[in-house]
């Protein structure tokens, strides 16, 4: 409500609405007085260790704000750093796609000897099963 609305009301109404915002008010009021006090009965049963951690905690994290605000900036690079740093990079990726291919063929190959000596397996209990059909027995 605006003031220009407010003053053309008449005095019982401005009353009423004074009251109706005071009420509301000290509803509010005591809600945060009680949300205030249950808080405050909260924090009694936090044990003083967890109490202690937290102080230590605040204190670290005040600690490295402090000292990382404090710390002077880091040297501009100039293009050739950015330029070695990128090979550097680039380098070591390639290195790591390369060892990546590498484990794969040596993965593909073991899967390849693991099949053939199933196979040979395979035929050598065979060919151990005839002789046997063929010894008798």
């Amino acid at each position: 409500m605006d003031s220009d609305s407010f003053s053309s009301l008449s005095e019982v109404e401005k009353i009423e609405i004074l009251k109706k915002l005071t009420e509301n008010l000290n509803q509010k009021k005591l809600a945060l007085e009680k949300d205030q006090k249950k808080l405050s009965e909260l924090r009694k049963t936090i044990p003083d260790e967890c109490e202690e951690l937290l102080e230590k905690e605040r204190k670290i994290l005040l600690k490295h704000y402090l000292t990382a605000k404090l710390s002077p900036p880091l040297p501009e690079l100039n293009i050739d750093e950015v330029q070695r740093m990128c090979e550097i990079i680039t380098a070591r990726g390639d290195a790591q796609v390369a060892n990546r291919e590498k484990n794969k063929h040596i993965v593909q190959q073991t899967e390849e000897k693991n099949h053939q000596n199933e196979r040979l397996q395979k035929q050598v209990d065979d060919l151990g099963a005839r002789l046997l059909l063929n010894m008798g027995f």
